[in-house]
């Protein structure tokens, strides 16, 4: 699980500077020049942080997640497989489990070489932005890494798994793009005025018009890319309710119930504010309140996720 989340929490980061925060300091005509140079620095320096702490957290997760199977497999502790890393290398060499890890870690080995070349490139420009074609570029790299997780999971023993498969990684890819967002959309909610204390405001509005129509188009990609996948575990209706691991599906899907009422909130007030709302401090973090309860249960879906990987599908 720690693994999913710290690659899924970096797809979302950079989906964020991409697709939302970019466009909406774009198009934020309010803004002048002063105000959107230190706007996009502050981005820049909470952008790097978080970037470097989420590749480390995920470099940690990969490592602990080797040394967790070749304890299993060697019949060993943790302290004697970390002490003993000649096990984990024949493990790597003689599996499918270790090849998939290996491209893995080559995927995040480049996504944070291509990161390092981006931070040097917009460090050495007095922190101007490096562009999308670098984000892209690390964006497909960490979706390339979701892609190789969900290689090793249910959907490759699914009927048609190669279909299977792609539909996982897609429904992972849209989970990361939208519950990833959550937090930087909070952290502009309530930093965007303080930093600025004149336009801060109307840039989290911005950020928060643009996130809403992207976590939308998210939603749908995950509720069709869902259906795929429940099609593919469950070989009955029926085993929705007869199986462990249907009720599970049913309790996640449930959760975006509580979740879609409070984006629908969360659109009223977009179009409150496209209708000529003042976007206030008091309302923003109105805002900003519903959206950590947004998060909140999103984590409940992460965590039912990782209990159905533990579980024996429907149609087994």
């Amino acid at each position: 699980m720690l693994e999913l989340a710290a690659l899924g929490l970096l797809l979302g980061l950079l989906a964020f500077r991409a697709l939302v925060w970019g466009p909406a300091v774009a198009r934020a005509s309010e803004l002048d020049t002063a105000d959107r140079e230190s706007a996009q620095q502050h981005e820049q320096r909470v952008f790097w942080r978080t970037f470097w702490g989420l590749a480390i957290a995920a470099g940690v997760a990969e490592t602990t997640v080797l040394l967790a199977k070749s304890a299993v497999v060697f019949h060993t502790g943790l302290l004697s497989a970390a002490l003993h890393p000649e096990r984990a290398s024949r493990f790597v060499s003689a599996s499918r489990f270790g090849d998939i890890l290996g491209w893995r870690s080559a995927a995040l080995c480049a996504l944070v070489a291509v990161g390092f070349a981006t931070w040097s490139a917009e460090r050495a420009k007095a922190w101007s932005p490096a562009g999308r074609r670098p984000l892209a570029a690390m964006a497909l790299l960490a979706l390339a890494a979701l892609t190789l997780l969900a290689s090793q999971g249910h959907a490759s023993q699914a009927p048609l798994a190669p279909l299977s498969v792609a539909a996982d990684a897609v429904h992972l890819g849209g989970a990361a793009i939208w519950i990833g967002g959550i937090p930087c959309l909070i952290a502009v909610l309530l930093r965007a005025p303080k930093v600025l204390p004149d336009a801060g405001r109307v840039l989290a509005s911005a950020t928060l018009r643009r996130f809403s129509k992207i976590a939308l188009w998210a939603v749908v990609v995950i509720s069709v890319t869902g259906l795929i996948r429940m099609a593919g575990e469950l070989s009955s209706p029926l085993q929705l309710v007869t199986t462990g691991y249907g009720r599970d599906l049913m309790l996640k899907a449930s959760l975006l119930a509580p979740i879609l009422i409070l984006a629908r909130r969360n659109r009223q007030f977009v179009a409150a504010l496209a209708g000529g709302l003042m976007p206030t401090a008091a309302r923003l973090q109105a805002v900003a309140r519903s959206v950590r309860m947004e998060l909140m249960i999103a984590m409940g879906i992460i965590t039912l996720a990782a209990l159905l990987v533990a579980q024996v599908p429907g149609r087994a």
